[in-house]
């Protein structure tokens, strides 16, 4: 089973470096997925029908990715909010959102 998780990252970080470690928030999707591509088309509706997705400012991106099993989970405060693009990856996949 999959789970997927959001990373909030600055756009000064490459796609590739956003990581759990250096994101400006990560958001834990409460669901498991039998597949990436099931994973992915929910972790997209998710953010679309959040906040997480309306209240990007311009410097800000989303990633989300895709993990098996069990995952820590954690909280990090949160930037000022506003519009902007998100970038979403996972492993077979690599689309930028504007």
């Amino acid at each position: 089973m999959l789970t997927a998780l959001i990373l909030v990252c600055s756009l000064a970080t490459i796609s590739d470096d956003c990581t759990r470690d250096n994101a400006l928030d990560v958001v834990y999707v409460p669901a498991t997925f039998d597949s990436p591509a099931a994973c992915m088309m929910r972790a997209q509706a998710y953010v679309a029908n959040s906040s997480i997705g309306r209240d990007l400012t311009k410097s800000e991106a989303f990633k989300v990715i895709c993990v098996r099993g069990s995952i820590n989970r954690s909280t990090k405060p949160r930037a000022a909010l506003g519009a902007g693009r998100a970038n979403v990856f996972t492993p077979g996949f690599n689309a930028l959102w504007r």
